[in-house]
């Protein structure tokens, strides 16, 4: 795993989460200790933008946008560093680098809260361990509850076929379309804007 981020320059994250559903848990990385799949999936993280950053550069429209440079994409990419991986998993755990980010957040809180209260210096200490509670609680509460909605936004689709599935996402367009109107882009299938 990559080491700790230290923030000091423009740090790229990455927000991943996974499901118990998918091959990362049923597979050895994630059964065999627990934190092992959020750790797994936050690890390929910095391969995956390599990838896409050299398909990129490989890319003619790329290459011509950037004066014929077949590593401008990989470049920029490398300037930030490496990229670091926020993994959520199905049941709250987190990864390290979701953990070091907290700590970061915590102590900058503290110190600011302590700036601004005049708080003595043996104080940072304490305000640090508080905003890390709040914080692991907030984040904790939002990763476990947006795992949730996903899950419940996906009940629909159980049993539908690829077809069902393509008639409820263009039923909306066709619908617009056939009407001249615009639907509510983030309308659920079936859906007019108007009910929105």
């Amino acid at each position: 795993a990559a080491p700790a981020p230290t923030l000091a320059v423009p740090t790229l994250f990455d927000f991943k989460t996974i499901h118990a559903g998918g091959v990362i848990y049923r597979g050895p990385p994630g059964r065999t200790t627990r934190g092992n799949a959020v750790r797994a999936r936050a690890n390929n993280v910095l391969a995956e933008y390599r990838r896409k950053a050299r398909a990129l550069d490989a890319s003619p429209a790329v290459q011509a946008h950037n004066g014929g440079s077949t590593t401008a994409v990989s470049g920029a990419l490398a300037a930030f560093g490496p990229v670091r991986g926020l993994a959520c998993g199905q049941y709250g755990e987190a990864s390290a680098d979701v953990h070091s980010l907290l700590r970061a957040a915590a102590k900058s809180a503290a110190a600011s809260a302590g700036r601004q209260s005049g708080a003595p210096s043996g104080a940072l200490s304490r305000l640090t361990a508080l905003f890390a509670a709040q914080l692991r609680r907030a984040w904790g509460v939002t990763a476990v509850r947006e795992m949730a909605r996903h899950r419940l936004a996906r009940i629909p689709l159980i049993g539908a076929t690829r077809g069902t599935r393509l008639a409820q996402v263009f039923a909306p367009l066709a619908y617009a379309a056939a009407w001249d109107i615009t639907p509510t882009p983030h309308a659920p299938p079936g859906v007019h804007a108007s009910q929105a």
